[in-house]
Formats: structure tokens, sequence, C-alpha cells
């Protein structure tokens, strides 16, 4: 069940119709704002250079990701637009080609 008046698909149907949606808010919130700097502390600590994994939205909501991985070098790999669109619903975006803060993907049948 999508909620209507969220942009994203919810990841536990039991709080979906509610609005505000605190669970699946805070499950999706919690990757951005406190998951990634606690794995930038530990890959700088033991000087790892990951490569990432990542849809283009990040590029566009979170610049200061994109921020600290340029600054580190990362190597960057893309996985799509978002987690909550199914790609055959981005049939016009697979044509051309995505461009978000200096990075580009092009979208594959």
């Amino acid at each position: 069940m999508r909620n209507e008046l969220c942009d994203h698909s919810p990841i536990s149907e039991r709080t979906a119709a509610l609005v505000p949606d605190p669970l699946n808010h805070g499950w999706r919130d919690y990757g951005p704002r406190v998951a990634i700097w606690r794995m930038i502390e530990a890959f700088d600590r033991h000087g790892v250079r990951p490569s990432v994994l990542l849809n283009s939205d990040v590029a566009g909501q979170y610049p200061q990701i994109i921020e600290a991985g340029r600054a580190r070098d990362w190597a960057w790999l893309t996985h799509g637009k978002n987690n909550s669109t199914v790609q055959s619903e981005v049939e016009a975006q697979e044509r051309a080609s995505i461009t978000l803060g200096g990075f580009w993907i092009t979208l594959s049948r």
C-alpha cells in the first residue's frame, strides 16, 4: 500500500496509513542522518575507500553526503533513481541522461 501523502513506499504496512507515518519516516531518515556518518568515520579510521552504490536522488536530496564522498575520492556506482519508483515508471527518463549534482546516469532496460 502506498501512502498517497508520502513520497515513498512504506517499509512497514502497519503504520502506512498514518499521516505522518513516524515509523517508516524514522527508518528512512536514519541512514542519511546518522548511519552514513558513522560509516564514514569507520572508513576513515581504517583507511577504506569504498565503492558506493546509490540512487541518483541522493545527489539532489543529500548533497552533503556527495560532498563527503568526493572529498574522500570514493568510487560511485548508480542504482536507479530511488527505491520507491518502479523503473518502468520512468520510461521517458530512460532515454535521457539524468544529471544531478555533477553526476550522470543513464537508466537502461
